[in-house]
């Protein structure tokens, strides 16, 4: 199974260097990166499939959405993804719903297959208070 959405093209449009507080938050994965939309906006609507590890973007300044994880596309993946589930966004204790967002993900131990993750992570700077916290983490393997 290839992997989908930290694949080269998902990479040159959508990550960017971490902010330092975002990362400074994150468990002590490999890689830690920050995501925008491929249009540059990097204040984004983070959504959640209902009931499965599966995590969607939303950018309202061209109302473009794309994938950020979906547990069953990872070899170590156990959960597919069920899209007749409906998407509830991830809201701040405050009621925002845009986030500045870093995540983190880790390789396996021996790192054999590159195309697998064992730990996802995202943290989010809401952007109505400036809190920042975990959004969502899933373990694959």
């Amino acid at each position: 199974m290839s992997q989908k959405h930290f694949g080269p093209e998902f990479m040159k449009s959508h990550f960017y260097l971490c902010p330092a507080d975002l990362k400074g938050i994150l468990p002590e994965h490999n890689v830690h990166q920050g995501i925008q939309c491929r249009c540059g906006h990097k204040d984004l609507r983070i959504l959640k499939r209902v009931g499965l590890p599966a995590i969607f973007a939303h950018c309202k300044s061209h109302e473009d959405e794309f994938t950020l994880y979906i547990n069953q596309d990872y070899p170590a993946g156990y959960i597919s993804d069920d899209p007749t589930q409906p998407l509830e966004p991830i809201r701040c204790n405050c009621g925002g719903q845009e986030f500045q967002v870093g995540v983190g993900y880790e390789y396996p131990g021996d790192e054999s297959d590159s195309t697998d993750i064992t730990w996802f992570t995202m943290v989010g700077k809401c952007t109505n208070c400036n809190k920042i916290q975990e959004l969502f983490n899933d373990e694959t393997g």
